[in-house]
């Protein structure tokens, strides 16, 4: 997976935008700091691997 390949699949979706990670420790972290810091409504946080995720 990279993140041009789900760009182009979830082209038809209304995501405004998207942070895409081959490994991170939390992708509910990075949401939320990208929100504090002015995400725009319906973007998405995706990784191939969570190494801290919570479930």
């Amino acid at each position: 997976m990279n993140e041009h390949s789900l760009k182009k699949t979830l082209s038809k979706l209304n995501i405004s935008s998207l942070r895409y990670f081959d490994s991170i420790g939390s992708t509910n972290d990075e949401a939320l700091a990208w929100a504090a810091e002015g995400a725009p409504d319906l973007s998405i946080v995706l990784a191939d691997e969570q190494t801290q995720g919570r479930g």
